[in-house]
């Protein structure tokens, strides 16, 4: 059996697949959690590309955008495998040298220590504790845990404040007839023309 070398992978748990109404339509990494969905978070974190998704029989023939297929087979050691109901803060860094990371005292991500067939992930029961050798190294992670479909509405302001600076860098100044009220920064995205005698509240 081939193994699948991915970057990471994204694992939705029991819980995650209770997310109703999204769950029935949606691997969980493909919610919108703040301004990114949960994959493109993990994606700007892990600084890789997301191989693939485990999820419920429902959802495992997923196709939108460039969202990737539901994974099959083993999955390759080395392989970082993410509970997809953590959405990591945009800065996050990933300790090297850890096998695994948590976020709220809860492991978030773990670095496979060997290959791991799909099946045993298959019905959600798995926990990622389980798959975290005795002693092995962890680091923390700043973000936010969707353990009930209205937490991402509930931590929506909180990851916003945290996403818009960080997604800001780097577009185009203000214009200088952009009237602007508030403490906050203005971000205007590339290319994009403001009409004259308009007004943005940052507060």
């Amino acid at each position: 059996m081939t193994a699948t070398v991915a970057g990471f992978i994204s694992y939705d748990d029991a819980r995650a697949r209770a997310l109703q109404p999204f769950a029935l339509t949606r691997p969980t990494s493909e919610l919108r959690a703040g301004a990114l969905l949960v994959r493109e978070r993990w994606a700007q974190v892990t600084g890789a590309p997301s191989g693939g998704f485990v999820g419920a029989p429902h959802v495992r023939t997923f196709e939108e955008g460039d969202a990737p297929p539901c994974t099959s087979g083993l999955i390759a050691a080395g392989t970082i495998l993410v509970n997809s109901r953590c959405a990591p803060a945009l800065d996050a860094h990933l300790a090297p040298d850890a096998s695994h990371w948590r976020c709220d005292g809860r492991v978030a991500a773990v670095r496979l220590a060997q290959a791991l067939p799909v099946e045993r992930l298959d019905e959600g029961s798995l926990d990622l504790d389980t798959l975290v050798p005795d002693g092995a190294p962890s680091a923390t992670i700043a973000g936010w845990w969707m353990d009930n479909v209205w937490d991402l509405v509930r931590h929506l302001q909180a990851m916003l404040a945290h996403d818009i600076p960080i997604l800001g860098r780097g577009t185009d100044a203000a214009p200088s007839h952009l009237t602007v009220l508030g403490a906050h920064d203005c971000y205007v995205a590339s290319g994009a023309y403001i009409e004259p005698m308009v007004l943005a509240d940052t507060t």
